[in-house]
């Protein structure tokens, strides 16, 4: 790996660096809105994080050997600000592995609105029944989260798999023309929609249908479907959402 190639590390290691020196030094306020404010500024963190370690110069096997490291090593890591770091070095290098492995792939980028929705409605699924709400309950999933500082101590609340499909995006967008900026500023409203969603509801919110939606928005121009393509996107919603009743009645089964 050339030199270059530790630029992954930086933004993650700034992320850390930021929040041990505010980790317990934050408002708490009523109504459960310091923790709400802590949230949305160190989403912001987040992302600012990786849209410095995804100027990292990391070949498709390199970043996946990286990323999966990374995972081992958030699962083991008992240090908040590490394990936090940690996650974010999983998220940058598997989803830049992942479009540098698709990316030549794709003949014709609207599959991405295929998949953003078909995302969409698992995310849906997954904050009521399926991974998402076992981490959110506890156990290992939890390992999985992203610690973040609030005003009485650590908390974990962005999942790997919301930051990993934005870094994916972020550099699949850059292979076909479009900054990485616009979509990491995408990102950060998708992560700050679905925080405002579950402040008002008072419960989990999926960020995956917001992520999917801004990305489409901000570029448009390229991931337009046709005909066919809504069609294959309708096609497989269907078979999505099949799938997901099928997952509802085994889980509620077992329950």
């Amino acid at each position: 790996m050339r030199a270059s190639s530790l630029t992954i590390l930086l933004g993650p290691a700034l992320y850390a660096a930021l929040a041990l020196a505010l980790v317990g030094r934050l408002p708490a306020l009523e109504d459960a809105m310091g923790l709400v404010l802590a949230c949305a500024l160190f989403s912001a963190a987040a992302i600012g994080a990786m849209a410095v370690g995804a100027r990292a110069k990391l070949e498709m096997n390199a970043a996946a050997l990286v990323g999966l490291g990374a995972v081992v090593g958030a699962l083991l890591a008992t240090n908040s600000a590490l394990h936090a770091s940690l996650v974010l070095v999983a998220a940058l290098g598997l989803g830049a592995a992942f479009a540098a492995w698709v990316e030549p792939r794709l003949s014709d980028l609207s599959v991405v609105v295929t998949a953003a929705v078909c995302l969409a409605l698992f995310d849906f699924w997954s904050v009521k029944f399926g991974p998402a709400h076992h981490a959110a309950t506890g156990g290992f999933l939890q390992r999985l989260l992203l610690d973040v500082p609030a005003p009485d101590g650590w908390t974990r609340f962005l999942g790997i798999s919301d930051l990993l499909v934005i870094a994916l995006l972020a550099e699949l967008g850059a292979r076909r023309g479009i900054g990485r900026a616009r979509v990491f500023g995408a990102g950060l409203l998708a992560l700050w929609a679905s925080l405002a969603q579950a402040y008002v509801t008072r419960g989990a919110a999926p960020a995956l249908p917001w992520i999917g939606a801004l990305f489409a928005l901000a570029a448009w121009k390229l991931v337009r479907p046709g005909r066919d393509g809504w069609l294959r996107t309708a096609r497989w919603s269907g078979i999505t959402v099949a799938v997901l009743a099928v997952a509802t009645v085994v889980v509620r089964l077992r329950a």
